[in-house]
């Protein structure tokens, strides 16, 4: 078995939490704050509707949403956009771009099956939870696999917040400088790694006793 993609996951993982770190130690917290609050919520989740459908990493905008805004206003502006954004990653996906974004894929694991999938539910959890591929190339994956909206939709939303009030979460103490709440965080983050990671142990299990061949 080659190791190099488990290294490269470890080495990208170790990556991520020296850059919260380093954040953490630095973190400018009045100057940020002050410049977020001063654009106000409207712009900012605006930008987390449109943006990550171009490439933009979701994620820095949800640890800003913790440090900047009240956690309720938080929640739901996450809400709100990430719908906003499946409806418009499934509008592109659906557009003239299909080339484009087949090219998109095409450095991924993911091959378009040829027909829309039997089993709809769980390929398209085992797309949400596979790691390593960018949220956006999952949301047209979907789409032009032929996942029919309202699972694509109702699916994808529930996961992205998971992984969002997490964030959130890890934002929120970073205003508050509490280091408590930041292992808290942290912590909720790893558990839920661990408890999608074991959803995704589970769907493969049950796809090779089925001899399904469609699933990613």
């Amino acid at each position: 078995m080659n190791a190099l993609p488990t290294v490269l996951k470890f080495a990208s993982t170790l990556l991520v939490l020296g850059l919260i770190v380093l954040i953490y130690m630095h973190w400018d917290n009045d100057g940020v704050v002050d410049a977020l609050q001063a654009t106000g919520p409207v712009p900012f989740f605006a930008g987390l509707s449109v943006l990550p459908a171009f490439g933009v990493p979701v994620t820095p905008f949800y640890v800003l949403a913790g440090v900047t805004f009240h956690p309720v206003v938080g929640l739901v502006g996450i809400v709100a956009s990430v719908s906003l954004n499946l409806v418009l990653c499934h509008v592109i996906g659906k557009s003239g771009l299909r080339r484009f974004i087949i090219a998109l894929l095409r450095p991924t694991r993911f091959n378009l099956p040829q027909r829309p999938p039997k089993h709809p539910f769980r390929f398209t959890l085992m797309v949400k939870l596979a790691p390593g591929i960018p949220v956006y190339l999952k949301n047209y994956f979907l789409v032009l696999a032929g996942v029919p909206f309202p699972i694509y939709f109702w699916l994808s939303l529930p996961v992205a917040f998971a992984y969002a009030a997490a964030f959130l979460l890890l934002g929120d103490s970073f205003r508050d400088q509490d280091y408590g709440q930041t292992i808290v965080a942290l912590a909720a983050l790893g558990a839920l790694v661990a408890v999608l990671f074991w959803i995704r142990l589970r769907l493969e299990k049950r796809k090779a006793a089925n001899g399904a061949g469609e699933d990613p």
